[in-house]
């Protein structure tokens, strides 16, 4: 098996199971196993951005493909960077209110953990920005490779176009903070880019299959 062919092969496998990450983090389980997940979200994606960064290279858009690539593995961090802060936020902040003095303490460990939630708001943005131009630049690509379509590249353009547009739009609060869950595209981005994935593996499966 050629390097590339294994760079995509680990990219499809670790882009599923971010994939599931991601999506786990939307239903209700024990905090500690969820905590993990959200750790090892970013970890996974990065080298999904490197396994579609090995397929598409040989479509010739480098430019927009090196810079969808880069964008996404800055996400990445940036994400697992957001979780970190959160976590450890919250952990921390927890412990100071619960072993308050007193309720005027207390009271103002609240107001203190509020202003501090505003930093791990503003990490968010940053990822969404990130992951969001990454999912806009590949769109770009898939929209006029052959093995792909257009089908592609319009779903992934409306998805990383609107959802983008929300983000900022609603900033420093999440458009699902503001509307509601109905308007948080974050998982249909996610499921475009797991798409994209498995399509790229049943591509190279098929190629394999004819030789």
């Amino acid at each position: 098996m050629k390097f590339e062919e294994r760079w995509i092969r680990t990219g499809v496998i670790t882009g599923f199971i971010a994939t599931l990450l991601y999506l786990s983090l939307l239903i209700p389980y024990p905090a500690e196993l969820k905590r993990v997940a959200f750790f090892a979200y970013g970890v996974f994606l990065i080298p999904a951005m490197i396994g579609l960064y090995h397929y598409f290279v040989q479509s010739g858009k480098k430019v927009k493909l090196q810079l969808a690539t880069v964008f996404g593995i800055i996400a990445a961090v940036m994400v697992n960077l957001m979780a970190v802060v959160q976590n450890s936020i919250r952990f921390f902040m927890r412990d100071y209110i619960a072993d308050a003095p007193d309720p005027q303490t207390e009271e103002m460990l609240t107001w203190i953990w509020r202003g501090l939630e505003s930093v791990q708001l503003g990490m968010d943005i940053s990822w969404d920005i990130f992951i969001l131009s990454s999912l806009i630049l590949f769109s770009l690509i898939v929209f006029n490779h052959r093995e792909f379509g257009k089908i592609f590249g319009i779903i992934g353009l409306l998805l990383g176009v609107s959802t983008l547009f929300l983000n900022l739009y609603t900033f420093p609060v999440p458009p699902a903070a503001v509307y509601g869950n109905l308007w948080d595209f974050g998982p249909f981005c996610g499921l475009w880019y797991l798409a994209v994935l498995v399509r790229v593996q049943w591509l190279i499966y098929k190629k394999r299959a004819f030789q």
